[in-house]
């Protein structure tokens, strides 16, 4: 069936905060999300919010998903960490390699053997050189 590009080459974004910054104003499916996936709210105070706020009976199956829905906004924020750790040492092996090229005259294969890069990694960091 030919269609024209307009009626269904659309984009619906969703933005879902991992913090509780303002969270009085957003929509009530917003807020439940955010709820589950923060970070910063206890199990037991998010299985509470659900049961006060949005009147959801907390059986075990479902207090077994709050459970998961918990675990899943931590193994997100670690994985953000996880990956701010790997860009920073990446960026910090980049700035001791020029600074080692600079400073001791050294090729920048001298530079990242001196800084005991393993020989596999050195090709990523040559072509960000």
């Amino acid at each position: 069936m030919k269609e024209k590009t307009e009626n269904y080459d659309k984009m619906k974004i969703v933005i879902i905060s991992l913090n509780d910054e303002g969270m009085e104003n957003r929509s009530d499916i917003i807020r439940l999300l955010s709820m589950l996936l923060s970070t910063t709210e206890s199990v037991e105070n998010r299985k509470k919010i659900l049961e006060d706020e949005f009147h959801i009976p907390m059986t075990k199956e479902i207090k077994e998903e709050v459970s998961e829905m918990c675990n899943l906004g931590m193994a997100v924020e670690l994985k953000g960490v996880e990956q701010g750790v790997k860009q920073g040492k990446e960026q910090a092996f980049i700035e001791n390699i020029r600074s080692l090229m600079k400073t001791l005259k050294l090729t920048a294969e001298q530079a990242m053997d001196a800084l005991q890069i393993p020989k596999e990694e050195q090709a990523q960091y040559e072509s960000k050189l």
